[in-house]
């Protein structure tokens, strides 16, 4: 695959060809995926499990007085096997900013059939505020509609998690892949 150019103008619309190129390059590497040391064949049959695992990658994290906001990815091949993870947003001590699209385009680039959502309360408050329950139902819309279903969505603390799917069921809706992996 190349880049043609047919014409080069050292200015377009005002901007200059340098900028536009950068701006080119720096699209080029938000979606690039580092992958790092695999997830040994964790297979997930529930929230204990997506937990345990989750614990592990925020123990890496070195600043865990803010929010953090993780994607655990599941694959096609192997049911309820997490195929992948990234650490998608940080934000502050009590607030986090998300974004739909880059969950979603995240859990495309990985081959995800299922996803788990999770992040942290610094605080030690398992209760879900009205951001967490709205980014877990816009994010289970969008996946009906992409074919990527949301599995749960976890909030952890230093004391304890709690589950949304268990806590707000309403916000689910049980799927064939529920059944297949007994979550």
């Amino acid at each position: 695959m190349g880049v043609y150019i047919y014409e080069v103008h050292s200015e377009v619309n005002g901007v200059r060809w340098e900028e536009v190129m950068e701006r080119y390059t720096c699209k080029l590497k938000t979606i690039q995926i580092k992958v790092s040391d695999p997830v040994e064949d964790t297979r997930l049959t529930g929230p204990e499990d997506a937990v345990v695992l989750l614990r592990s990658i925020y123990d890496e994290l070195l600043d865990d007085d803010q929010e953090h906001f993780v994607v655990l990815f599941l694959g096609a091949g192997r049911r309820g096997v997490v195929t992948g993870f990234k650490v998608l947003f940080s934000g502050a001590q009590a607030c986090i900013l998300t974004d739909v699209k880059v969950i979603f385009r995240n859990a495309l680039l990985f081959g995800a059939t299922a996803i788990v959502l999770a992040h942290n309360h610094p605080s030690g408050d398992l209760e879900p505020n009205e951001a967490d329950v709205s980014i877990t139902k816009r994010c289970v819309e969008a996946g009906r509609l992409l074919g990527i279903q949301v599995l749960d969505h976890i909030i952890i603390s230093p004391t304890g998690w709690i589950s949304l799917k268990r806590e707000e069921r309403r916000l689910f809706q049980p799927s064939v892949i529920d059944l297949m992996i007994g979550w």
